[in-house]
C-alpha cells in the first residue's frame, strides 16, 4: 500500500453529521482543497468496534477502486487517528436534485459498471444520498462503508451486482419514470431470492434495532455525501 499524506495543518470547516457511530466533518486541507473526515474514535464506546470495521472496508474498497483515477468516486486521503479522510466530490445529491434527463442515468450505469469490472459491489445504492450530480449530468457515487470486494466474483458477486443494477433503475423510477426501458421495468420488478429474504426477515429486525431501540436512521439526509 502506498503511504498516504498527513493531514496535519487541516482546518474543521463545519460539521456535516454526528450520530452513534462518530462525526463527519467538512476540512480543509494545508494545500487548500476541501475533504471529508469521518472521525469513528468519537463513536459510542459500545459500537465504536462497528464503526471501526465500517470504516475500515471503506478505506479497503477505496484503495481497490484508486486504479480507476476516477473523479466521480471519492479518493482515499488519509487512514490513521481514528479517522478515514476522503477527497471532497462537489455536486447535488438525488436528495436535493431531482434528475429528469435520461443522460444522467446513462453515465451512472457506466460508472457503475467500472466499480463492478473491479470486482466491487457497492451495496447501498437505493439511498439517494450516496448518488451525486456533477456538473452537466455526470454520476458520482459516494459512501462505500458496506461495499464488498470479490475476487472470484462468484454467485452472491453476481447477485450483489444485480440488486446494484436494480438500485439504479429503482432512483431512475423515482426521478425519470417516463424514461424506463421495458427491460428496466422487468428488472426492476424481479427482486433477487436474497433481496425478498432481506425485505421479509432481516430488514423489519435491522429497522427495530436501529430506529426504535438505538434511535438512529441512516436515512437521515445530510449534507456529507459529497
Amino acid at each position: 500500500m502506498s503511504q498516504l499524506p498527513s493531514i496535519s495543518g487541516s482546518q474543521p470547516i463545519k460539521e456535516l453529521k454526528a450520530d452513534l457511530f462518530g462525526k463527519i466533518e467538512l476540512i480543509r486541507l494545508a494545500d487548500g482543497s476541501l475533504a471529508v473526515s469521518r472521525n469513528y474514535r468519537v463513536s459510542r464506546r459500545w459500537v465504536r468496534p462497528l464503526a471501526y470495521f465500517l470504516a475500515a472496508r471503506e478505506k479497503k474498497i477505496l484503495k481497490i477502486l484508486e486504479p480507476l483515477n476516477e473523479p466521480r468516486l471519492p479518493r482515499l486521503l488519509h487512514w490513521g487517528d481514528g479517522k478515514l479522510v476522503r477527497s471532497y466530490i462537489e455536486g447535488k445529491s438525488l436528495y436535493e436534485h431531482k434528475i429528469t434527463d435520461s443522460e444522467f442515468f446513462r453515465n451512472a450505469r457506466t460508472l457503475l459498471d467500472k466499480i463492478h469490472a473491479c470486482g466491487v459491489a457497492h451495496n447501498d445504492i437505493e439511498k439517494p444520498a450516496n448518488w451525486l450530480l456533477i456538473g452537466n449530468n455526470e454520476a458520482g457515487i459516494i459512501d462505500f462503508q458496506i461495499a464488498f470486494f470479490s475476487r472470484r466474483r462468484g454467485p452472491l458477486f453476481r447477485v450483489a451486482v444485480r440488486e446494484d443494477l436494480r438500485h439504479l433503475i429503482k432512483q431512475k423510477f423515482r426521478n425519470c419514470p417516463q424514461c424506463l426501458s421495458e427491460e428496466e421495468e422487468r428488472l426492476l420488478a424481479q427482486r433477487s431470492v436474497v433481496a425478498r429474504l432481506w425485505r421479509a426477515i432481516v430488514k423489519p429486525v435491522y429497522n427495530f434495532i436501529t430506529r426504535k431501540l438505538l434511535n438512529y436512521s441512516d436515512r437521515k439526509s445530510s449534507i456529507h455525501t459529497r
